[in-house]
């Protein structure tokens, strides 16, 4: 297992940097992101496979074995690519949002819109059903718009349950998690607190 990172984890990385990004802002998934950039079924289909009898496959057939059953090479520049994007692009994100909301607003949803089009080219059977579930799904996305956010509060149950909604939301194209949190009052809280986590790392 080499320790230099290949031209693919490198891309990786930086698909995961756009994922990222995207889950800061409210209204676009990082599920969208992946979906665009193809990685969005390897990305499932991995996920799906992080289990707990993967720790017997590291201790009886050792961490090369288990690296390549987590696909490790996958998940690791990925997450770490969200991870730093989460990090470093949420002060980026605000101020974008509060000083171009417009051109931020349209560059995400050209993106959005484009990756109708990828599900449609890539469907299998394109029948009237799948135009109905369209036709709903866009009822579905616009009704939650209209709802409400509610109180704030930033207590660590509250804020441990919307990141448990949050991160499904993240992982599904066309749902926002961010937009959940907006929901559930404790965007502004979570948005402060990865700020706050920056600059313990500068000062540090």
């Amino acid at each position: 297992m080499s320790l230099l990172p290949s031209k693919k984890q490198f891309q990786l990385y930086l698909k995961g940097m756009l994922m990222g990004g995207a889950d800061i802002v409210p209204g676009v998934s990082g599920g969208t992101m992946a979906l665009i950039t193809g990685i969005y079924e390897e990305l499932i289909e991995s996920i799906h496979n992080l289990k707990l009898n993967q720790l017997l496959v590291l201790k009886n057939q050792g961490i090369s074995r288990f690296w390549k059953e987590i696909n490790g090479s996958f998940l690791l520049p990925l997450f770490l690519g969200i991870t730093s994007s989460i990090l470093f692009l949420s002060s980026l994100m605000s101020y974008l949002l509060e000083h171009h909301t417009i051109l931020l607003w349209s560059f995400f949803f050209g993106l959005i819109t484009a990756s109708i089009f990828l599900l449609f080219r890539d469907a299998k059977t394109k029948g009237i059903g799948q135009y109905l579930f369209l036709i709903f799904g866009f009822f579905v996305a616009w009704g939650i718009t209209q709802l409400s956010p509610t109180g704030n509060s930033n207590s660590l149950p509250y804020l441990f349950i919307c990141s448990m909604i949050a991160i499904i939301a993240m992982i599904l194209p066309g749902i926002s998690g961010a937009f959940i949190f907006i929901l559930l009052g404790v965007y502004e809280e979570v948005l402060n607190t990865v700020k706050g986590v920056i600059s313990v790392l500068l000062n540090f």
